[in-house]
């Protein structure tokens, strides 16, 4: 059983205590020195990481990671959380002062709700991604119409490249034939995240993409292909490719070629695919909007 996560260490220093451990058919209760290191490295990145998207870099460089022992007769470790105590690195700490326990549940929250998020998708792409309160928080939904509600900081988590390369980095020994390991967990006294063997697919896997709804893009059009019904918005430095309805309405057509022509930058809303660290690749363009008026002789609005 955990101890009490909140105490003093030295009679000054708050801690926080949370473990890791590893469980499968173990020989004496071993496992390879090297997957359990790598795990332990891994984790301990991935925490760092929640924990950057969460209260800045500044703040996380302040809060401290450290591992005891592992018990003897288990695979068990104890972690401890704790604020640097060095006057400089304490300054960004200020506003969380006398909150170690907060951070401390925040952080294995977080991380627990980035692995549920990784366990709904199975390895896919979501099948939409719907903002909700006003973009503080959002549904992902998977292929099965199974959905979780997530927050902002969540979802930064999930567009980070880099908690996707330690996480996998932190479930690898799991995915090895050999391996005895079939479980790697983080526990507290009141929550607990694992990741199965065969869950393990679903974090180690390749690049990802997601698909956003109802996506608006202004920049300047660089080419329409008006018979395969494309073309690509430029955005800055960025190039976006885009496919048009064959039944575009002939009004937004011509917004499209006008727009080519003159260079006028336009608006594009639609449906975009981008990956996890929010660029995109592709865009199914739902319709077309322009700030000014490009038919000269009607002198239309648009």
């Amino acid at each position: 059983m955990l101890t009490s996560p909140k105490k003093y260490y030295n009679e000054l220093v708050e801690i926080y205590r949370f473990q890791l451990f590893f469980k499968g058919q173990l020989v004496e209760n071993s496992a390879d020195a090297f997957d359990v290191a790598s795990t332990i490295i891994a984790t301990t990145q991935s925490l760092q990481e929640i924990l950057s998207i969460r209260y800045g870099e500044e703040a996380a460089k302040g809060i401290k990671l450290n591992i005891n022992a592992f018990k003897e007769g288990s695979l068990v470790s104890d972690f401890i959380l704790f604020f640097d105590q060095v006057k400089d690195a304490a300054i960004p700490l200020i506003p969380l002062a006398g909150n170690v326990y907060d951070v401390g549940k925040t952080m294995i929250s977080g991380l627990n709700t980035y692995i549920n998020v990784k366990k709904l998708l199975k390895g896919k792409p979501p099948k939409a991604i719907q903002a909700l309160s006003g973009g503080q928080k959002f549904e992902i939904t998977a292929n099965d119409n199974a959905t979780i509600v997530i927050n902002n900081y969540d979802l930064r988590a999930l567009q980070s490249k880099t908690l996707a390369r330690t996480t996998a980095k932190a479930v690898q020994p799991l995915i090895k034939d050999a391996s005895l390991l079939e479980e790697i967990g983080l526990r507290d006294e009141s929550q607990t995240l694992t990741v199965s063997k065969e869950e393990s697919a679903y974090i180690v896997i390749g690049e990802e993409t997601q698909a956003l709804e109802g996506v608006k893009y202004k920049g300047t059009i660089s080419k329409i292909d008006t018979k395969a019904h494309s073309g690509f918005l430029d955005l800055g430095s960025k190039r976006l490719a885009f496919i048009f309805p064959r039944d575009i309405e002939q009004m937004q057509l011509h917004i499209l070629v006008s727009a080519l022509e003159s260079k006028i930058q336009v608006y594009l809303i639609g449906n975009v695919t981008m990956d996890f660290e929010g660029n995109p690749s592709s865009m199914n363009i739902t319709r077309v909007e322009s700030e000014v008026n490009l038919f000269n002789e009607s002198n239309e609005e648009i």
